[in-house]
């Protein structure tokens, strides 16, 4: 069963990396295009900017997603100066990753909203016309993702704390 989950996660991390590279790919190859068509052509393609926001978001939040799994996000952590317990550090951690995730949790139940709110109206761009609930799936997916990683990363470190072993106190012992 562990290994299942384990193959899981792996296929879920290459499906992020795909969309955040493919995003990236797209979202050059638009730009130069518009460039083209704009300054060589003499020509406008209404929608363009439709695209590349769409791209833009999948850039945004599945990355933050990644940073969120890999914890590279940026971080103010003014607390660790403090506390110099390595094994509090990991329980700080703990905490810190769960509050992450209810904030994320927070800024999810909103985004559902308006996602909800835009699907019953029926909301399109302005240029390609393309559904607005599509963007917000984007970044539903991103916004779930983070409060996941958050989760698992605030059981990691409470499990860590609880099953801490201090080498120093070993040594001296």
């Amino acid at each position: 069963m562990k290994n299942r989950f384990k193959s899981l996660g792996n296929v879920l991390l290459k499906a992020e990396h795909l969309v955040v590279i493919v995003c990236c790919t797209a979202m050059v190859l638009l730009v130069f295009a518009n460039v083209l068509m704009r300054y060589v052509f003499k020509i406008s393609f209404q929608g363009m900017e439709d695209l590349i926001m769409l791209f833009a978001f999948g850039i945004y939040f599945i990355g933050a997603a990644l940073s969120s799994k890999d914890e590279t996000q940026i971080t103010a952590d003014v607390m660790s100066l403090f506390i110099k317990s390595p094994r509090f550090l990991t329980l700080l951690r703990s905490f810190q990753h769960i509050v992450d995730a209810v904030l994320i949790g927070i800024c999810a139940v909103f985004s559902t909203q308006q996602m909800l709110f835009v699907l019953g109206e029926g909301s399109r761009t302005s240029g390609l016309k393309l559904p607005v609930w599509v963007i917000y799936t984007v970044i539903l997916v991103g916004l779930f993702l983070m409060a996941f990683y958050a989760l698992f990363h605030s059981v990691e470190y409470f499990r860590q704390f609880i099953h801490f072993h201090d080498d120093k106190k070993e040594g001296q012992a």
